[in-house]
């Protein structure tokens, strides 16, 4: 939001005496600069945060079927016994 911001207060109160003493170019340059630093950050906030937490998600439902699978399995006097064929 700051970095958008401070852009189009930069674009609204540019002149285009001053636009062409810095080379059109070389402004326009400096705003494409700008846009890709802007789609990077909206990028980091609303396009790889919610990857990296299901991620982290499925990480730890990972680890918890793994310890269930490791808990050994106790057979107690209320569970009926298997019948073997």
């Amino acid at each position: 939001e700051k970095l958008s911001g401070r852009l189009l207060s930069e674009v609204q109160f540019s002149t285009i005496q001053e636009i062409l003493k810095q080379g059109l170019h070389e402004y326009l340059d400096l705003l494409q600069q700008r846009f890709n630093q802007i789609g990077e950050a909206l990028f980091a906030v609303y396009i790889f945060q919610p990857f990296a937490e299901l991620a982290h998600d499925a990480l730890q439902q990972q680890q918890q079927q793994q310890q269930v699978r490791l808990q050994p399995m106790v057979q107690t006097d209320a569970s009926p016994a298997l019948d073997p064929l």
